[in-house]
């Protein structure tokens, strides 16, 4: 498995462009806090994450 084809698990820390944020801010990290059934479930194309 590739680490484009990875998902992410809750509670780990992960690096995102949010489309909150202005294009220079860049990526910063984020917390997945969405439960492992919807992180994993094949119809699924987002993750609910928390800003750090």
């Amino acid at each position: 498995m590739t680490a484009l084809e990875r998902k992410p698990s809750r509670g780990e820390i992960w690096f995102a462009q949010l489309a909150t944020d202005p294009p220079e801010k860049g990526r910063r990290p984020v917390l997945i806090v969405s439960s492992e059934a919807r992180n994993r479930h094949a119809r699924a194309d987002t993750v609910l994450a928390a800003p750090l």
